[in-house]
C-alpha cells in the first residue's frame, strides 16, 4: 500500500472544532485583557510597527533607507489599516482569525507527516492551547504572522513528501513554487528563516533520492523552489538598493545581531551595543 493510500487526515468536524476552540480561546483572552488599563498601550516594537503601518496607510509605501526591521508584518498591517481604518483592536482580532487558521494547517500537516488523523488532531489541539502563541495575538507583533507562515510551510511540505507521485506541475503555481514563495515571505518576517530555504530544499531532494526520480527532475524542483523564494527577497533587495543604496535581501540588522550574539561579553541575552543605550 502506498503512503498516500495509507495516510489519513482529520475530517472536517475536528478541523472546525480546532478552529472554533482556537478562536474562542484567543477571543476570550483579548476580552479579558481589554479590561486592563495597559491593553491599548503600544510600546517597543508594537509602537514601531503601528507607526510604520500608519505611514503606509497614509500612502508612504516606499519609505526611506534600507529596512532595519523585517518589513512584511508592518506592510500587511498598513494594508489592513488602509482598508479597515487605523485601529489596533481590529488588527488584533484579525490576528486571532489568522492564528486559528494556522492551527488547522498544523493539524493537517501533522496528519500527513505521520500518516495519522489522530496525530493531526493532537498537533492541532496543542497549537490551539499553546499559551505563548495566544499571548502574542494580543500584541501588534510579527509572531502571529510568522506562526502562520511556518504552518503554511509545513502544510506545503507535508503535501509534497507524503505522496508517492513522481511528477508535479513545474512552475511557481506548483507545490515547489508555492513552498518557495512562502519560505521567502517567512524570511521577510523572521530573517533567520533564510537558512531554512536551503535546508528544506536539500531535505526534499534527499527524500526523493530514495525514489526513481531523475536527477534532472530533482534539479528542476530545486530550482523552482529557490526561484519562488527569491521573488519576495529580490523584490525587497531591489527596493533597498533603489531607496537606501544597498542591495540587502531582508534587513540591515545582520551585523548588529551577529555582534550582539557573538561578542566576548555575550551571555545569550540581548545587550545594547552601547552601555545604557
Amino acid at each position: 500500500m502506498s503512503r498516500e493510500a495509507g495516510a489519513s487526515e482529520p475530517g472536517w468536524r475536528p478541523l472546525v472544532a480546532i478552529f472554533g476552540v482556537a478562536l474562542a480561546l484567543r477571543g476570550f483572552v483579548i476580552w479579558e485583557l481589554s479590561q486592563a488599563p495597559f491593553f491599548a498601550s503600544l510600546i517597543g516594537d508594537s509602537l514601531g510597527y503601528h507607526l510604520w503601518a500608519e505611514r503606509i496607510a497614509a500612502g508612504d509605501w516606499v519609505g526611506e533607507g534600507v529596512f532595519y526591521q523585517a518589513p512584511l508584518y508592518p506592510y500587511l498591517l498598513g494594508a489592513f489599516y488602509s482598508l479597515i481604518g487605523v485601529d489596533a483592536l481590529w488588527a488584533k482580532l484579525g490576528q486571532i482569525l489568522l492564528e486559528a487558521f494556522s492551527c488547522v494547517l498544523l493539524a493537517g500537516a501533522g496528519a500527513r507527516f505521520f500518516g495519522s488523523a489522530r496525530v493531526g488532531i493532537i498537533v492541532g489541539a496543542l497549537a490551539t492551547c499553546y499559551a505563548p502563541a495566544i499571548f502574542f495575538t494580543t500584541l501588534l507583533q510579527k509572531a502571529t504572522l510568522s506562526f502562520f507562515l511556518t504552518a503554511l510551510v509545513l502544510s506545503f511540505l507535508s503535501r509534497i513528501v507524503k505522496t508517492t507521485r513522481l511528477s508535479y506541475p513545474v512552475g511557481l503555481a506548483g507545490p515547489f513554487g508555492l513552498l518557495g514563495i512562502t519560505l521567502g515571505l517567512l524570511a521577510l518576517t523572521r530573517e533567520n528563516a533564510l537558512i531554512f530555504i536551503v535546508l528544506i530544499a536539500s531535505w526534499v531532494v534527499v527524500q526523493y533520492r530514495r525514489r526513481p526520480v531523475a536527477s534532472k527532475t530533482l534539479a528542476i524542483w530545486f530550482a523552482v523552489l529557490l526561484l519562488g523564494a527569491s521573488i519576495p527577497l529580490v523584490g525587497v533587495g531591489l527596493r533597498n538598493a533603489l531607496v537606501g543604496g544597498d542591495f540587502t535581501l531582508t534587513t540591515s540588522q545582520f551585523g548588529t545581531n551577529f555582534f550582539i550574539g557573538n561578542n566576548a561579553n555575550s551571555k545569550g541575552f540581548y545587550l545594547p551595543l552601547r552601555f545604557f543605550r
